[in-house]
């Protein structure tokens, strides 16, 4: 792909369902190691997220890996100027040839990473993870789902990418 070039942004639950999927364009890299990164415009309407408030003609810069366990989107008010980022805890994430168009595909883990412009940050759904039953019955994954919580922190706090914009 180059810079420009559509793409189809899919995003599974936990559980592996799809729980929504739309369009964006790739952003013109490089970018480091193996990071891809995507424009896409918001278009849900109004969601607050943690004190995160996606709106209307937003637009938001998202960056994926097949090797990292975590995303993170830069979220930009109309105007270009940086709002916040949301970052999920993921199953490395897929690029996939299409007939038409690539798809990028990310399989949520539960936990995210809210962060606001002045580097303060929160971490979310720890609770849903302990109540997914995964922490008996999938101790592994868990403990790999705790470390990516612990990537994004520590390259959030550094200003490291992907949270390097704003």
């Amino acid at each position: 792909m180059a810079a420009g070039d559509r793409v189809r942004i899919v995003k599974l639950r936990p559980n592996g369902s799809e729980a929504t999927s739309y369009d964006g364009v790739e952003l013109p890299g490089p970018f480091p190691e193996d990071w891809r990164g995507f424009r896409a415009e918001w278009t849900v309407g109004t969601v607050n997220s943690g004190g995160l408030v996606f709106e209307l003609g937003d637009y938001v810069h998202e960056y994926f890996s097949p090797t990292a366990w975590f995303n993170a989107f830069a979220l930009f008010a109309p105007g270009g100027q940086i709002k916040g980022w949301y970052a999920n805890v993921t199953w490395p994430a897929t690029f996939e040839n299409g007939p038409e168009i690539e798809s990028v595909v990310w399989h949520d883990l539960f936990v995210d990473l809210i962060g606001f412009p002045d580097w303060q940050y929160l971490i979310l759904d720890e609770d849903e993870l302990q109540a997914s039953g995964m922490v008996e019955e999938e101790p592994d994954l868990v403990t790999l789902i705790l470390l990516a919580r612990d990537t994004m922190i520590a390259r959030f706090t550094g200003r490291d990418f992907p949270f390097h914009e704003g």
